[in-house]
């Protein structure tokens, strides 16, 4: 084999440009010189170029086709390709398809993954019944390409599902100029060909708008980088029974059953490209940007940048252990979407809250994956001279900038040596893959008839509530189970984690109705193998205090689930490499951490002192803050930024920041708030400056409520402000959430929510979550309530009248004195005609919204039109 290997013979059939230069004023006759280059070469086929990635792009490189490197390259320049035969890229044209191309498309795709699915579509669209659009690109005679298009696009219900209006004025763009594209298969060498492609479509029929959708099994083409990602909506999540009636209403309008249920989500991700954007090309930016850890806030980060309509970047990483399961549904939710064969993955996430940043409709309608490059595995170590990312299995990730965003989790088995963290049976539920060892330790010691050993959650975090219930879906009997929640500071036991006693003793009396043992106020002070095998976990030692006599518990399975931190792996990796970390990681207002080229956000990182922030930090939500770090990053990507972030000022954070448990003996626990620093619990909330007034309706104080008897139980409570707005809502109860219509109720003033506290007052809500489930509500949570309240006081800021009311507002006594107001006494200050205004505004929004707001009855609605038809219709007597 080694004398054959000798004899191979390799020839070079490309020839590579090693310098070019050329004056500015002629930089688009760039690709002038590729003829000259092939016929100075008349034995090659390819030109090459490459390109160091932090220098932008010039003319020359459109003509050029970018090659995708191997995961494992360690080539630090960017590789541009030229084909010969691309020289006759200006013969290349579009013409609609017939029967006799079948042939050449067959051949064409012969080798592609959906081969069948693309012959079935050709197929209706040269049929005598054409259900599809078909087009061929053909050069020298030559079918290289062929593009699959609809014709019929449902614009009102990608309106309802995606943001469109941020890119397209409807009202400009007639429906039959709506087209999806389906496939678009092209040969490389005409690659660079591609917009021109599209162009073509548009002007062929006529088409002002593009479609194009990606799911999780679609190949990804490389045209998409012209096109713009649409952001998926959130949507109101309308209660059954009304969706029942509305569907009912549809049915007897003789409606299409899926098309009158208005809680529906995005299936995929869909991109758009206009007339308009063809005009205006990209600009690429090749910088090697890598996402350490897979947060909320990676996320986020990465969503902002691939939504950025005129820049594209090609060279986005994400790294993390879970990477393509996160990328799939948030950390918490993955059972939702997990396959068949996937049951202990599904079950491994069940042990960790949600923080309802992220829907798995949502991230299933980004399609992260389509854009983003995938790392699977952990940073070892860290090489700031050679902007390199060292992973475990020794493999390099080059950056040029490295933004540190990684989901903490539980350590609490470090401080005890690494022989602990080894021994069988004790584990740190630091990640899903901790997670997954734990449930298959269960398994085996069920095997081996050691089923009913002692198991023991520690940890005062929602994720030891979420490990206590995931145990007990795996079968392990509560009597087995003891929950031991550790003090906090100054000793005392203060609703950790729910930050409430009230909640925490409802859950108490539900553990204890389940046979669930519960300890508080017990600190684990070491960890000791069994006497018969040293490599297992034999007991574990409590205390109540550091100078207490410690307590043996026997234990043959320990899990770990309290405060999360970094991992030591990532902090030894940033420490040794002079990354400043002082109780958190240290950055300033723009996330830079020392290093220029590293960036830092989520809850492991600490603003530098220099900015002398007072008091305890906000903790945002992890979407707010990667939105926020995508600001900062476009500042040194794009030098035509216009973020909003100035200066080194730390930022702003105001939107909901929201937590979700999945609790034992089917309870559900919510909690959304204000980014308030210093409420973190019930006591703090109350003795804050901004609080104001708390509403709480408790039904799970009844006798019956313990053994979850006597129908649906809650705990809710509504936090107000001293100016009546919204502050928080806590929830518990055997119902789950409306997790994302409540959010949006953050900030907003309650009086608008149906004159919630004059109601409560009047007693009249003996079940908030049941009020906030009102029909009258919906339009509330769409999440363009918040544009059209923007919108209306845009109108009204300038009116005298409207002036005189807001001056009339700030004198008033209530307001002087911190208290809620109430709109009635002031709504007669504004005259008739501007009070009809409101109405009328309020009521184009609801109409221009009736997808998702069909339960309102307005002039538009087609329950309006019956009955106005069935009014105009003459009275037949007899």
């Amino acid at each position: 084999a080694a004398e054959a290997e000798a004899c191979v013979t390799y020839t070079c059939d490309a020839v590579a440009v090693s310098m070019f230069c050329v004056e500015d004023s002629l930089e688009s006759r760039s690709r002038d010189f590729l003829p000259g280059i092939f016929a100075a070469y008349p034995d090659k086929k390819y030109a090459l170029l490459t390109l160091p990635h932090t220098t932008p792009e010039f003319p020359l490189l459109a003509a050029l086709q970018q090659v995708e490197p191997r995961p494992a390259s360690a080539f630090d320049h960017v590789l541009y390709l030229y084909h010969r035969d691309a020289l006759l890229s200006p013969a290349l044209k579009l013409r609609p398809a017939d029967a006799d191309d079948a042939a050449a498309v067959a051949a064409l795709t012969a080798d592609m993954v959906n081969a069948v699915e693309i012959a079935q579509m050709f197929a209706q669209a040269i049929g005598p019944v054409q259900t599809k659009l078909a087009y061929v690109a053909e050069c020298s005679e030559q079918v290289v390409g062929v593009l699959l298009l609809d014709a019929c696009v449902d614009v009102a219900k990608v309106q309802s599902l995606y943001r469109l209006e941020d890119f397209v004025l409807l009202a400009e763009h007639e429906p039959r100029q709506h087209v999806e594209l389906h496939t678009f298969v092209l040969n490389p060498i005409f690659a660079a060909s591609s917009r021109f492609l599209l162009r073509e479509v548009m002007r062929l029929h006529s088409a002002t708008c593009i479609y194009y959708g990606i799911k999780d099994d679609t190949p990804v083409p490389d045209v998409l980088k012209e096109f713009v990602q649409l952001t998926p909506r959130p949507q109101v999540a309308v209660p059954a029974e009304l969706t029942d009636e509305l569907m009912a209403s549809a049915a007897a309008a003789g409606e299409e059953p899926e098309d009158a249920s208005p809680y529906s989500f995005a299936s995929h991700a869909l991109f758009l490209l206009t007339r308009k954007m063809m005009s205006e090309p990209k600009v690429v930016n090749n910088a090697r940007i890598v996402v350490l850890g897979s947060s909320d806030a990676s996320l986020a980060l990465l969503e902002a940048l691939v939504s950025v309509p005129y820049l594209h970047f090609s060279s986005l990483c994400l790294v993390a252990p879970k990477a393509s399961q996160r990328l799939r549904a948030p950390r918490g939710t993955f059972a939702s979407v997990a396959d068949a064969d996937e049951a202990l993955e599904a079950a491994a996430d069940s042990f960790f809250s949600r923080a309802c940043s992220y829907t798995p409709a949502e991230v299933a309608a980004l399609n992260l994956g389509s854009r983003v490059q995938i790392v699977e595995g952990r940073m070892l170590d860290l090489d700031r001279q050679g902007k390199a990312v060292v992973m475990t299995d020794g493999s390099l990730v080059r950056y040029d900038l490295l933004v540190v965003a990684p989901e903490l989790g539980d350590q609490s088995l470090r401080s005890f040596g690494p022989e602990v963290a080894e021994l069988r049976g004790a584990f740190s539920i630091s990640d899903e893959d901790a997670a997954a060892a734990a449930l298959e330790f269960l398994d085996e010691r069920q095997l081996t008839g050691d089923a009913g050993a002692p198991v023991v959650v520690y940890g005062g975090s929602a994720d030891a509530y979420c490990a206590v219930k995931a145990l007990l879906t795996h079968g392990v009997p509560a009597s087995d189970i003891t929950l031991v929640v550790p003090p906090v500071a100054g000793g005392v036991v203060a609703g950790e984690p729910f930050g409430d006693e009230k909640i925490v003793s409802r859950v108490d009396v539900r553990l204890a109705a389940l046979g669930v043992g519960v300890r508080r106020g017990l600190s684990l002070v070491g960890v000791e193998a069994d006497e018969a095998d040293f490599r297992t976990l034999g007991a574990v030692q409590l205390a109540s205090a550091p100078d207490a006599e410690p307590e043996l518990m026997i234990c043959r399975t320990l899990l770990c689930c309290a405060e999360p931190h970094l991992d030591r792996p990532t902090f030894r990796a940033l420490n040794h490499n002079s990354i400043v970390f002082d109780g958190g990681l240290i950055v300033d207002g723009r996330f830079r951490t020392n290093d220029p080229a590293i960036y830092a956000a989520g809850p492991l990182t600490k603003l530098a002192r220099r900015l002398r922030t007072k008091g305890k930090p906000v903790a945002p939500s992890g979407r707010e803050t990667g939105t926020k770090l995508a600001q900062a990053l476009l500042l040194a990507l794009d030098p035509n930024s216009s973020s909003p972030l100035g200066g080194d000022a730390p930022p702003f954070f105001s939107g909901p920041v929201s937590v979700a448990v999945d609790l034992p003996g089917g309870l559900y626990y919510y909690r959304v708030s204000k980014p308030l620093a210093g409420a973190d619990s019930y006591s703090a909330t109350l003795a804050h400056p901004d609080f104001g007034t708390e509403l709480l309706t408790d039904s799970m104080s009844r006798p019956d409520a313990a053994a979850g008897l006597g129908g649906a139980v809650s705990y809710c409570s509504v936090r107000l402000d001293r100016y009546g707005a919204v502050m928080s809502i806590v929830y518990l109860g055997e119902v789950p959430a409306d997790e994302g219509n409540w959010s949006r109720l953050i900030g907003l003033p309650a009086e608008t929510v149906n004159r919630l506290p004059a109601r409560f007052n009047e007693g009249l809500v003996p079940d908030i979550p049941a009020f906030l489930r009102q029909p009258c509500l919906m339009a509330l949570y769409h999440d363009r309530f918040g544009e059209f309240r923007q919108a209306l006081h845009a109108e009204l800021h300038g009116d005298q009248d409207y002036l005189n009311l807001v001056h009339a507002v700030q004198a008033s006594p209530a307001f002087l004195a911190g208290r809620p107001l109430d709109p009635a006494e002031f709504a007669h200050l504004l005259p008739d005609e501007k009070l009809e205004l409101a109405r009328a505004r309020l009521r184009d929004y609801v109409q221009s919204n009736a997808a998702q707001l069909g339960m309102y009855l307005v002039p538009s609605s087609k329950v309006m039109a019956q009955m106005r038809e069935a009014e105009a219709q003459p009275v037949v007597t007899r």
